[in-house]
C-alpha cells in the first residue's frame, strides 16, 4: 500500500515538473523496494520503471542513480538489452564515455540478436569519434558497413 502511494506521488510530481519533490519521493520509494520487496523480479521491475520515468523526463543523473541501485543490489545480469542501451545512452549524455562504451559492448557480447544492435554500433563509433580515437570509430563503422546488422524493429 505505502509503495503504491510513494510511486504515484513520485509520478505525480514528475508530471507536474516538480523534480526536486519527485526525487525525494523516488528515493523513499526505491529504498522501500530494496528493503521490503521479497521477489527479486518485482523489485527489479519497480526500480527499472522508476529509472525510466526519470529518463523520459531527461533527468539522467536521477535515472543513473536507480540503474546503479539495480546493479548494486541485483547485479549486472538484471539488465536486458533495452536497459543496457538506455543506460549506455544516459552515460553518453552525461559525458561518461568509458561507461557508455562498456554498456554498449555488453549488448554486442550478450545480446547478439538485439533490436538495438545497429544503433549500438553507431553509438560506439560516435563515442570513439568524440574521444578522438578515429581508428576504433572506423572499426565500428566498418562493421556496420560490411556486415548485415539488423535494424531496430
Amino acid at each position: 500500500m505505502i509503495l503504491t502511494i510513494l510511486k504515484q506521488t513520485t509520478l505525480f510530481h514528475l508530471d507536474e515538473k516538480d523534480f526536486e519533490v519527485a526525487n525525494v519521493y523516488a528515493d523513499l520509494y526505491s529504498q522501500m523496494i530494496v528493503q521490503y520487496v521479497n521477489k527479486r523480479n518485482q523489485a527489479i521491475a519497480a526500480l527499472k520503471d522508476l529509472a525510466y520515468e526519470f529518463y523520459i523526463n531527461n533527468l539522467f543523473r536521477n535515472a543513473t542513480k536507480y540503474y546503479n541501485m539495480i546493479q548494486e543490489h541485483y547485479g549486472i545480469t538484471a539488465f536486458n538489452d533495452d536497459d543496457l542501451y538506455r543506460f549506455g545512452n544516459i552515460q553518453e549524455k552525461l559525458n561518461h564515455f568509458n561507461e557508455a562504451i562498456n554498456y554498449y559492448q555488453r549488448i554486442i557480447r550478450y545480446f547478439p540478436n538485439s533490436s538495438h544492435l545497429k544503433n549500438t554500433y553507431k553509438n560506439i563509433s560516435k563515442v570513439f569519434d568524440i574521444c578522438g580515437n578515429s581508428n576504433k570509430a572506423n572499426t565500428f563503422k566498418n562493421i556496420l558497413k560490411f556486415h548485415k546488422i539488423p535494424a531496430k524493429k
